[in-house]
């Protein structure tokens, strides 16, 4: 009876072990996804320009100002940071839940619980597993799988917030390309007409040279007739 005691106890306190886990990281995710718009986004230790720029390789240069470029940057490696780290916990999980489930099922289904405790004890003791301690392992499993399902929740949450980062940043290119076509084109027009003005002065310093020369001629013409 007591080994009986022990082992169920045993069972229980490692399901409430990874219940109280999974109850903390949740409460963790849920407070760090509601400050997330409002958190100071220079204290996160992102990827930083020359990084992003390793593994995202543009064939043109794009000119924009590195306060706009940041915050976008940052905005993107919070939210795949935020992204891994669910997948991560998800992971983990459903992986100790499962263990736990192949446990009991090794353990009370297949009847192999009589290796460990005396027949005589589990057939007087079935009842009380059956009735309170198996159905507190069932509630548990349900609140597991509904902490899985509000993570998957977080995790889709993040990536359709992720995907509208990924747009804005996308939307802000293309306007900057935009921009930078027209300035390509300004600046072309600008060195045709320098190129005309220089022309232009070129062909006037000649004309003020042949007259200069005119009047110098004159000069000595003039100081000739004087004699």
């Amino acid at each position: 009876m007591e080994n009986s005691k022990k082992f169920v106890k045993y069972i229980s306190d490692s399901i409430s072990n990874m219940s109280s886990m999974l109850y903390d990281s949740s409460s963790e995710i849920h407070e760090a996804n509601s400050i997330s718009d409002d958190i100071e986004m220079s204290n996160i230790d992102t990827l930083t320009s020359q990084d992003w720029s390793k593994n995202n390789v543009c064939d043109e240069t794009i000119i924009i100002k590195k306060s706009e470029y940041d915050k976008v940057l940052n905005e993107l490696s919070f939210s795949r940071m935020q992204n891994n780290n669910y997948k991560i916990k998800e992971r983990e999980y459903v992986r100790m839940k499962n263990d736990y489930d192949r446990t009991l099922s090794f353990l009370l289904e297949n009847n192999q619980i009589t290796n460990i405790i005396p027949p005589d004890i589990v057939e007087n003791n079935m009842s009380i597993i059956n009735d309170n301690d198996i159905n507190r392992l069932r509630a548990t499993e349900c609140r597991l799988k509904s902490h899985i399902k509000a993570l998957k929740k977080d995790l889709f949450d993040s990536e359709q917030r992720a995907d509208a980062f990924k747009c804005i940043a996308q939307n802000d290119i293309e306007i900057l390309k935009e921009e930078i076509l027209h300035l390509k084109q300004s600046l072309h027009s600008e060195r045709e007409r320098c190129a005309e003005y220089s022309n232009k002065m070129k062909r006037l310093e000649d004309i003020l040279q042949s007259r200069c020369e005119e009047n110098i001629e004159l000069i000595e013409y003039c100081k000739y007739l004087m004699r």
